[in-house]
C-alpha cells in the first residue's frame, strides 16, 4: 500500500536550543543536566535551528481536511524525565508533535525505519550518520546563524545534486582525475542515468506530495543548486526526467559561491554533502577563521576544536572536506615549474591527516606541518611541532647552508620572513599587508617566480 503520509524525525536539540542545558551536561554531567532540565521544566525553550523549518512543515497540513497529510516526529537523547521540557515548549509553541522517543542517553537512530521517516534531521553528526547507515535520508542541522532570509510563507527546499540527490561515483572521479576526465565521463554517460544518493528518496516523497497541487497553489518549491555547468548538467536533467522527479529551479552554477544564489532563492534547508564549507554555506562564522584573522595559532586551534566539538565534525568530515578543495589556478605549475630551479618547501600550520589530498594534487612536495590527536574518531587536541615551527624550520635550513626566500599571505608567516633571506606577500589580504609594509607583495605566481629567480643565483636573458 502506497504511503500517504510525509514523515519527518527530529531532533530536540534542532527543535529548541538547548546549548546551554547541553553544556551542563558536558561540564557537570547527567546528573547536573537533569537536575537542571527539572528544575527549568517550566521554562519553555526558544527555538532552534530547525523550528522555522518544521513550523512551515507542518503548516502544510491545514491544507488538507484531514490534518494529517504531514507528520513530525521527536526523536531525542534525552529521557522521559529531562524530556518533559521539551514537550512543555512543543505545546507553549503550538506544535503539533504528538509522537516522541526518549532514548535515555542513546542513540536514537534506531528508531528511524520503524516510524517510516523519510528524512531525520538532527543536531547530532553521529546519530545521522547512523541513520545515513540504516538507508535513511538524514542531515545534521548547523547551528549558527542563518545566512538566509525566509519571508515566503511557501516551503523551499535546496539540494545540492552530486552525493546528495545523486550518488558521489561521477565527484569521486572529478576528485580523483580532474575535471577533464569528469567531463569526458558526464558527456560519454549522458544517455545513462545517474545512480541515486541519499537525498533520492525523500525528494520522491516530497515530489509526490507537490503534486498534489497545482504549480501555483503548491506549498513547496525546490532547487537543485549545483557547482556543474555545460556540457555536464545534461545528464542531470535526463536523469531526473527518468525518475519522473520535478525541480522547479535548477541552477547550474560552474564552480561559484551557492551561497548569494541561496539567499536569492530564501532557502528554509540546504541539503550539502561538504561539511567543510560549513562557514560558508550555513553561517558558523568561527569555522571561516583563518590566521588572516587570529594571528595567535594556538588560540586559532582552539577556536577551531570548540566548533567542532559543538557541531559533531569528525576527522573524517574534515579529510572528506579537504579532498575537494580546488587548487589555485596554476599552483601546480608554479610548483612545478620552481623545483626546476629550487628546493622547495611547504611549511604549513596545517596537520599530515588532513593535507594528502591536497599535496597529491600538488605532486607531492616536501610538508612540514603539525599532528593531530584523535579519539574515536573525533579530534580531541593537536601536538604542535615546536613553537614558532615555520621559523625555526629556516633557521635549521640556515644552518645547513641554504639561503632561504619565503612566500605567504597570513599573519603567521610573518615568523618566516623575519629570518630568511628575502620575504614576500602572495594573496594575502590588506589587513596583513598594511600592518607589514616593510615586505614586498607579489601580485600572482608568475611575479613571485620572477622575484625569486632575481634574488637567487639563479639569471636569466
Amino acid at each position: 500500500m502506497k504511503k500517504s503520509k510525509l514523515v519527518i524525525g527530529i531532533s530536540s536539540r534542532a527543535l529548541f536550543d538547548l546549548d546551554e542545558s547541553h553544556k551542563i551536561f558536558e561540564r557537570d554531567g547527567v546528573d547536573a543536566y537533569r537536575e537542571y532540565q527539572i528544575l527549568n521544566e517550566e521554562k519553555i525553550l526558544n527555538p532552534g535551528n530547525a523550528f522555522g523549518l518544521v513550523k512551515k512543515i507542518l503548516e502544510i497540513n491545514n491544507l488538507y481536511k484531514s490534518k494529517d497529510r504531514v507528520e513530525v516526529i521527536l526523536l531525542s537523547r534525552n529521557s522521559a524525565d529531562t524530556g518533559l521540557r521539551v514537550f512543555n515548549s512543543i505545546e507553549a509553541h503550538s506544535l503539533d508533535i504528538s509522537r516522541a522517543v526518549f532514548c535515555g542517553g542513546e542513540s536514537p537512530h534506531k528508531y528511524v525505519k520503524d516510524f517510516n521517516i523519510d528524512l531525520f534531521l538532527s543536531s547530532s553528526n553521529e546519530d545521522v550518520r547512523m541513520a545515513i547507515e540504516s538507508n535513511v535520508a538524514s542531515a545534521t542541522i548547523i547551528s549558527g546563524k542563518s545566512n538566509f532570509k525566509q519571508d515566503s510563507h511557501l516551503l523551499k527546499i535546496a539540494f545540492d545534486g552530486d552525493a546528495v540527490i545523486f550518488s558521489d561515483e561521477s565527484e569521486k572521479i572529478y576528485h580523483e582525475k580532474g575535471i577533464s576526465a569528469f567531463i569526458k565521463n558526464e558527456t560519454k554517460g549522458e544517455k545513462i542515468s545517474l545512480e541515486p544518493g541519499p537525498m533520492k528518496p525523500f525528494l520522491m516523497e516530497l515530489n509526490r506530495l507537490q503534486r498534489e497541487f497545482s504549480l501555483d497553489e503548491c506549498p513547496i518549491r525546490t532547487a537543485l543548486v549545483t557547482a556543474r555547468s555545460a556540457p555536464t548538467h545534461k545528464r542531470v536533467i535526463k536523469t531526473l526526467r527518468e525518475w519522473g522527479v520535478r525541480i522547479d529551479e535548477s541552477l547550474f552554477l560552474g564552480g561559484m559561491s551557492k551561497e548569494d544564489f541561496l539567499k536569492s532563492f530564501q532557502a528554509d534547508i540546504f541539503f550539502d554533502d561538504q561539511l567543510k564549507k560549513v562557514a560558508e554555506d550555513t553561517g558558523i562564522e568561527d569555522f571561516a577563521k583563518t590566521t588572516r584573522d587570529i594571528p595567535s595559532y594556538s588560540d586559532l586551534m582552539d577556536a577551531r576544536l570548540v566548533v567542532m566539538e559543538q557541531e559533531g565534525i569528525t576527522l573524517k568530515d574534515i579529510q572528506r572536506s579537504s579532498s575537494k578543495v580546488k587548487l589555485l589556478d596554476g599552483a601546480r605549475d608554479f610548483l612545478d615549474n620552481l623545483r626546476q630551479n629550487f628546493q622547495v618547501v611547504i611549511l604549513s600550520d596545517t596537520f599530515h591527516e588532513i593535507a594528502s589530498p591536497l599535496m597529491e594534487k600538488l605532486g607531492f612536495p616536501l610538508l612540514l606541518c603539525h599532528t593531530l590527536n584523535v579519539k574515536d574518531g573525533m579530534i580531541s587536541s593537536y601536538k604542535l611541532r615546536q613553537e614558532k615551527a615555520k621559523q625555526e624550520a629556516i633557521k635549521s635550513f640556515q644552518g645547513l647552508g641554504y639561503r632561504c626566500f619565503a612566500a605567504g599571505d597570513s599573519f603567521n608567516d610573518i615568523q618566516m620572513f623575519e629570518v630568511c633571506e628575502k620575504g614576500f606577500f602572495i594573496n594575502a589580504p590588506e589587513k596583513v599587508t598594511s600592518k607589514h609594509p616593510e615586505i614586498e607583495v607579489v601580485k600572482d605566481y608568475n611575479d613571485l617566480e620572477a622575484k625569486l629567480l632575481e634574488n637567487s643565483i639563479y639569471q636569466y636573458e
